[in-house]
This record gives C-alpha cells, sequence and structure tokens, in this order.
C-alpha cells in the first residue's frame, strides 16, 4: 500500500509516519476483535484482554473510536496534502472496520469474522490500494 499512496509524490517522512500510525490503528483493531473472539478462552486462562476489562460494549465502543481517529488521521494527511488523494480511496478500509464492528453480537461465534473477514481485511485495503492506483495512473485522481 505505501507504495502506491506515495507513488509520484514527493516522500515526506511525515507521510510515512501517518501511514505507519494508521496501519498500527487498523492492525490494533484486528488484534482485539480476536480477542473479543475468544473472550471466554482468555477468561479460563486468567488472560487479562481489553475486551475482559471493558466488557463486550465498551470494546467495541472503544474500537470505534480507534476507528474514527485512524480514518481522520488519513483523511486529514490527504486534506492536508502530505497523502495524495488515493489515501482517501484506501481510506475506505475504515467503513469495512465500520461494518465489521457493528456485525459482531455479543456470545457470537466470531470464527468467520475474524478468519475471514478480520484477517482478510488488509486484502481489501490492498485492493482499494490498487484501484487508487489504476485512478492515479488514468487521471481520475
Amino acid at each position: 500500500m505505501l507504495p502506491v499512496l506515495l507513488a509520484g509524490h514527493p516522500v515526506d517522512p511525515a507521510a510515512v509516519w501517518v501511514l505507519m500510525g494508521w496501519i498500527a490503528l487498523t492492525f490494533f483493531i484486528n488484534t482485539v476483535i480476536f480477542d473479543v473472539g475468544d473472550m471466554e478462552g482468555d477468561r479460563a486462562e486468567g488472560v487479562t484482554t481489553l475486551p475482559l476489562v471493558l466488557g463486550f460494549e465498551g470494546t467495541r465502543t472503544m474500537l470505534h473510536a480507534v476507528n474514527v481517529a485512524a480514518a481522520l488521521l488519513m483523511a486529514g494527511a490527504a486534506i492536508w496534502g502530505l497523502l495524495p488523494p488515493a489515501a482517501h480511496v484506501v481510506n475506505l478500509l475504515s467503513a469495512y472496520l465500520l461494518g465489521v464492528l457493528n456485525v459482531m453480537r455479543p456470545g457470537d461465534d466470531l470464527g468467520f469474522l475474524c478468519d475471514v473477514v478480520v484477517d482478510g481485511m488488509y486484502l481489501v485495503a490492498g485492493l482499494l490500494a490498487w484501484f487508487a492506483f489504476q485512478a492515479l495512473s488514468s487521471g481520475l485522481l
């Protein structure tokens, strides 16, 4: 994703930090969703995770806040010219994560959601980056 977002754009170290921050925030969401899916196992093992401390709804609320922060970070960087407009396309991953967070229900078996949908989120981001690259190449962005 990084080369696509920075293609044809001067590489400012701040842009790299923004992208790394965005990736870290989205990866944090990914990791905590897996913790939500294994709350019972963590409780049985005596492992303290955010979902066990905050509860299901508290964790989901926190993840929504982190998702919004990641989206604003990427959008702001694109709006202020630190990243090219293609960043807006990749930032659609925030909408994807919004859908994931809204589908999760307490007590649900999150196996498919975690193993396919959440683990596949960077494939979705890669596809978004590819579409953004195509749009940049054709002059649409």
